[in-house]
C-alpha cells in the first residue's frame, strides 16, 4: 500500500484571532464575577493574555498595513491609468495641432503661389490619385470640365510648373508633369534672356534633376539662374518658374550648352495645386 501523506493541520489568521479573543473574553468575565481568583487569574492573564494580545496587535498590525499596501496599490493604479488617457489625449492633441499647422503652411505656400502668378486667372484644385511609385509623373485632380477646365491648360503648385492638364472629364481632370519622359518645355535662363529646352526624363529626376540643352554657348549663364517657361512655348504660359541651372557646360559641336535643372517644385508630394485657366492658344490670341 501505499503511504498516505498526512495533511497538516492548519488554523486560519482570522480563526485564530477569534480563538484569542474568546479567550480573553473568559477571563476578563471570571475577573469580574470572582474576586479571589484574581490574583492567580491576573497573573495567568499576564503570563498568556499578554503574549496573546501582542500576537493580535501584530496580527492586526499587519492586516492594516496589508490593507494600506492594497489601498495604496489601488491609487497607483487609478493615478497611472489617468496619467495614461491624460498622454492619449495630449498626444492626440498634438496631432491634431501637427495637422492644422500643416494645413496653414500649405495654404499660405498656395496664398504666396497665387500672388507670385496673379496675373493669371486660376481655379485651385486638389490631387485625389496618382501613378504608381515615388514620383508624380501622371495624377489626377477633383476638378473637370463641370468646373471651366479643359485640355492644355497649365498646371501649378508650391515652387512652381508642375505640368499640363492632358485629359478631363466632368468632375476631374489628369495631369501629365514635366517630369514625365515625354514632355519637352522650351524655357528660357532667365539672366541672361537665353533660350534652352529642359527635357522631361523619369531616369533623371530618380537624380534629382531634369537636363537642359540647347543653351547658346555664348550666353551667360552661371549656376543657380532661374529657370523659366518661354514665350515661344506651344503648350506653356510665359514667366513660370520650372527650377534653376547647375553644372554648365560646353557640347561637343561647340555651339551650346547642357547643364541641369534643380526643380522648384517637389516631385515627391504634391497635394493641392492650381489650373490656369488661360491656356497658352487663348494667350497668344489676346
Amino acid at each position: 500500500m501505499k503511504n498516505k501523506k498526512k495533511s497538516k493541520f492548519q488554523i486560519k489568521p482570522k480563526h485564530l484571532f477569534t480563538i484569542f479573543l474568546i479567550i480573553s473574553i473568559a477571563l476578563i468575565a471570571t475577573t469580574f464575577f470572582y474576586e479571589g481568583a484574581g490574583e492567580p487569574i491576573k497573573t495567568a492573564f499576564s503570563k498568556v493574555i499578554v503574549p496573546l494580545q501582542r500576537g493580535t496587535n501584530a496580527i492586526g498590525a499587519s492586516i492594516l498595513a496589508k490593507q494600506d499596501e492594497k489601498d495604496s496599490m489601488e491609487e497607483l493604479q487609478k493615478e497611472n491609468d489617468a496619467l495614461k488617457k491624460e498622454i492619449e489625449a495630449l498626444k492626440e492633441w498634438n496631432q491634431s495641432i501637427s495637422t492644422q499647422i500643416d494645413a496653414l503652411e500649405r495654404l499660405e505656400d498656395l496664398y504666396d503661389l497665387d500672388q507670385t502668378y496673379k496675373d493669371y486667372p486660376k481655379i485651385a484644385a486638389k490631387v485625389i490619385g496618382k501613378n504608381s511609385g515615388n514620383w508624380f509623373r501622371q495624377f489626377t485632380i477633383d476638378k473637370g470640365t463641370a468646373d471651366g477646365i479643359t485640355v492644355g491648360m497649365n498646371v501649378i503648385a508650391t515652387g512652381g510648373l508642375v505640368g499640363i492638364v492632358s485629359d478631363c472629364g466632368e468632375n476631374y481632370a489628369v495631369v501629365r508633369t514635366i517630369i514625365d519622359d515625354e514632355t519637352n518645355v522650351s524655357a528660357v535662363a532667365s539672366a541672361a534672356n537665353a533660350n534652352c529646352i529642359v527635357e522631361g526624363s523619369m531616369t533623371a529626376y530618380h537624380e534629382g534633376y531634369l537636363t537642359l540643352s540647347q543653351l547658346s554657348k555664348d550666353a551667360e549663364v552661371a549656376d543657380g539662374a532661374a529657370v523659366i517657361t518661354s514665350q515661344i512655348s506651344s503648350d506653356y504660359l510665359p514667366g513660370i518658374l520650372i527650377g534653376y541651372v547647375t553644372e554648365l557646360k560646353n557640347d561637343k559641336n561647340n555651339l551650346t550648352k547642357s547643364g541641369k535643372v534643380t526643380l522648384a517644385v517637389d516631385f515627391s508630394q504634391i497635394n493641392e495645386v492650381f489650373v490656369l485657366t488661360t491656356r497658352k492658344e487663348d494667350y497668344i490670341a489676346e
